[in-house]
C-alpha cells in the first residue's frame, strides 16, 4: 500500500523469492512484470528487486521458473566482502577481537572471501562454515562473556572457531584504550603483527571527530596498512551508522574533525582512496 501511494523513488524487496510454490510464482508474474495488483499498478519510480538463494544451498529452493528470471533485467550473484563486513559490524558493536580477526585474515584490497565466508551446505547439524551471520552471532556471544568453543563452533565452524578464540587471546596484552587516547606518543606499540590488527581496530571501533587526532598520532607508529585500514574502517562504520539510524548522541562526526581534514591531505588519505 505504501508502494502504491509513494510519490519519491523507492523499491520493493522481495524477499527469499526462489522458496515460492509455483503457484505463487505464477500468480506474481505480472506482478513483477508490469507492476499490477488488481486495478493499481505501481508508479513508474518504484523497482522491484527479487533476493534468493540458489539451488546448490540446502535452502529449499528448486529454482524459478524461466519466464520469471525473464522479467527481471538482470540476475546478479553477491560476493561477500571482507570490508563491508567489517564496517557493518563495527556499525553494530560487533566484537573487536570478530572485527580484528576478520581483517588479519584478509588481503590488503579487503575483497577476499575466507575467511568472511566459507560457508557449504550440510546435511548434518553442524555449521559447515563461517558467513557473515554466523559471524554476527559469535559477536554476541562473546560480547555476553561466553567464550565456549562449542557455541563458537556453532556459529562458525569448528576451524575459524579455533582460530577466532586464539586470536581473541592475544587482546590480554593489550595496551588500554584509555593510555592510548590519552598519551598517543608514548602508549605501548605491540610487537605481535596479530595483535597489531586487534589495537588497530580498537581504536577504530572507538574514533570519532572528538579523538582522531590522538588516534592518529598512536597510528602513525604501525605500519601503515594498519594506519590505512583503522581510518578505512571507521569512516565506513560512520557511513553505515547513518544508514542505519544508529548513531550516538554524542557522537562527533569525523568532519568536524581538524585533524581529520588535514588527513587527508596525507600520502595515508591518497593510498585509502586508491584501496577504495
Amino acid at each position: 500500500a505504501d508502494a502504491l501511494d509513494c510519490k519519491e523513488p523507492a523499491c520493493i524487496v522481495l524477499d527469499d523469492l526462489g522458496m515460492a510454490t509455483e503457484a505463487t510464482v505464477k500468480a506474481a508474474l505480472r506482478f513483477v512484470q508490469c507492476g499490477d495488483i488488481g486495478d493499481r499498478k505501481l508508479p513508474a519510480h518504484v523497482g522491484l528487486v527479487a533476493l534468493s538463494n540458489d539451488v546448490t544451498h540446502a535452502a529449499g529452493v528448486m529454482g524459478l521458473m524461466e519466464p520469471m528470471k525473464d522479467r527481471f533485467h538482470t540476475i546478479v550473484h553477491l560476493e561477500y566482502c571482507v570490508a563491508d563486513t567489517v564496517a557493518y559490524g563495527m556499525a553494530k558493536g560487533w566484537d573487536v577481537g570478530v572485527l580484528a580477526y576478520l581483517n588479519n585474515g584478509s588481503q590488503t584490497d579487503g575483497k577476499t572471501a575466507l575467511p568472511v565466508f566459507d560457508w557449504k551446505p550440510s546435511r548434518d547439524l553442524r555449521r559447515a562454515g563461517a558467513t557473515p551471520r554466523g559471524y554476527e552471532y559469535a559477536s554476541d556471544w562473546l560480547k555476553m562473556g561466553c567464550d565456549d568453543r562449542a557455541v563458537i563452533e556453532g556459529c562458525i565452524g569448528p576451524g575459524h572457531a579455533t582460530a577466532l578464540l586464539a586470536f581473541r587471546a592475544l587482546m590480554k596484552d593489550l595496551p588500554d584504550l584509555f593510555s592510548i587516547f590519552a598519551d598517543p606518543e608514548n602508549a605501548a606499540v605491540p610487537e605481535n603483527p596479530s595483535a597489531r590488527y586487534l589495537v588497530a581496530t580498537a581504536i577504530a571501533s572507538k574514533m570519532d571527530g572528538g579523538n582522531f587526532g590522538q588516534a592518529v598520532r598512536y597510528l602513525n607508529r604501525m605500519p601503515k596498512m594498519l594506519r590505512i585500514l583503522a581510518v578505512r574502517d571507521c569512516r565506513r562504520a560512520e557511513v553505515e551508522r547513518t544508514k542505519l539510524k544508529i548513531v550516538k548522541p554524542d557522537h562527533r562526526p569525523l568532519s568536524t574533525s581538524r585533524d581529520y581534514v588535514t588527513w587527508t591531505l596525507s600520502p595515508d588519505a591518497k593510498d585509502l582512496v586508491g584501496m577504495s
